[in-house]
């Protein structure tokens, strides 16, 4: 597997500045958006620290060459949604929910996915 290409100089940015169809790169994201809505965010070679998403929706989200590390996740709902090279690390998604989601090379290590729910998904 090719893992998210991330370099080490990331400009800040807070989730809760993210507006519809921005496109980020190479950023530092952090902060929440826990029960919002975002729809086509893109995110590449970002890396995603402690981001609090909980109850959150997303439709026609784009990740590549992202890292997610400590991300709160529970009962985020993603429709129509691409993922390449997407690693996620000690993230909690119980509860995730996924429709049309198309993945490859995406990683989960040492998450929580309890009644996460892949099902019609591509990975």
């Amino acid at each position: 597997m090719d893992p998210p290409e991330v370099t080490g100089d990331l400009d800040a940015v807070a989730f809760s500045d993210l507006t519809r169809g921005d496109e980020v790169e190479d950023a530092l994201v952090t902060g929440e958006l826990a029960g919002g809505s975002l729809d086509r965010l893109t995110l590449a070679g970002c890396r995603l620290d402690g981001v609090r998403l909980t109850g959150s929706s997303f439709e026609g989200l784009v990740l590549e060459d992202v890292l997610l590390v400590g991300c709160e996740l529970s009962g985020v709902t993603l429709g129509t949604t691409k993922l390449r090279r997407v690693r996620f690390e000690n993230c909690r998604m119980s509860g995730l929910s996924t429709a049309d989601l198309h993945a490859e090379h995406v990683s989960f290590v040492d998450d929580r996915l309890d009644d996460a729910w892949f099902r019609m998904a591509e990975i």
